[in-house]
């Protein structure tokens, strides 16, 4: 586990297995396979940081970009806006606490 930590090689794990690696049986290459209950498929792009690991089906990575960008760009909005002194209640025109039932 040290080795890999100090690889610099991006990896994400539940847990620690004190086993080696299983030899004797063999895998598959393109094929679907289940992660945390996730299903992964070939073509499917995964995310990851340290907060966690996201999984996008293949079919989305034609929308995927520009959802980002604009995702990127609203933020950067709200971000400025704030710098510019609006409250998050203001930019996301939310009622004022006093204005609750």
């Amino acid at each position: 586990m040290a080795e890999l930590r100090e690889s610099g090689l991006p990896a994400y794990a539940r847990a620690n297995v004190p086993n080696g690696p299983q030899k004797a049986w063999g895998g598959g290459v393109n094929v679907s396979i289940q992660c945390g209950g996730v299903a992964v498929n070939p073509g499917d792009i995964l995310v990851g940081d340290d907060d966690g690991v996201v999984v996008f089906a293949a079919a989305q990575r034609h929308d995927l970009l520009k959802k980002c960008q604009a995702r990127i760009a609203k933020e950067t909005d709200i971000l400025r806006q704030i710098d510019a002194g609006k409250s998050t209640v203001e930019i996301m025109e939310m009622p004022a606490p006093d204005q609750l039932g």
